[in-house]
């Protein structure tokens, strides 16, 4: 076992990334139950929506992009009181 108690030798993918923490009227979390199909040996986890930001993209809209690629969910409407990103470095693509 490596970093983190994942498999060694996951392959290292370092990228630009923004997650959404949307919540509803009621203050529910939206989480995504997800696992990678390539690593089927790390199982499944939660995650917060998002994904790469793109060169020259505002993270705010590659935020609201991402959830609209990956859930077909279209939260332009909403106001976005903040919006976080850095560069990620992480074991495997997830």
């Amino acid at each position: 076992m490596g970093m983190h108690g994942l498999p060694d030798g996951l392959p290292v993918v370092e990228r630009d990334v923004v997650r959404l923490v949307v919540l509803d009227r009621d203050e529910k979390l939206l989480l995504f139950h997800t696992r990678d199909l390539a690593y089927p040996e790390l199982g499944m986890w939660w995650e917060l929506p998002g994904g790469g930001v793109r060169l020259g993209e505002d993270p705010a809209d590659a935020a609201l992009r991402e959830l609209f690629d990956d859930r077909n969910l279209d939260l332009r409407s909403v106001d976005i009181v903040v919006a976080m990103y850095g560069r990620l470095r992480r074991v495997a693509e997830l």
